[in-house]
């Protein structure tokens, strides 16, 4: 869930860090220069920072398929 309590705590998805686009590295307020995968006591969720899952493409069906004719 997104906003449940089981939310992966990285610092990739916290409020105080911010992307260096040059790594895998984020910038915390507090920590400094930290790995996106790190996570410190001071983790605050936001929700804008997590990217949907892409949905997949559905299949294209003819008149046939679906016709109760032979």
């Amino acid at each position: 869930m997104i906003f449940g309590k089981d939310t992966a705590k990285y610092c990739m998805f916290c409020e105080y860090s911010s992307d260096l686009k040059t790594n895998d590295e984020m910038v915390c307020i507090y920590k400094g220069i930290v790995d996106k995968a790190f996570s410190c006591k001071m983790f605050k969720y936001d929700p804008l920072k997590r990217e949907p899952v892409k949905k997949q493409k559905t299949k294209e069906y003819s008149e046939k398929t679906f016709s109760l004719q032979d």
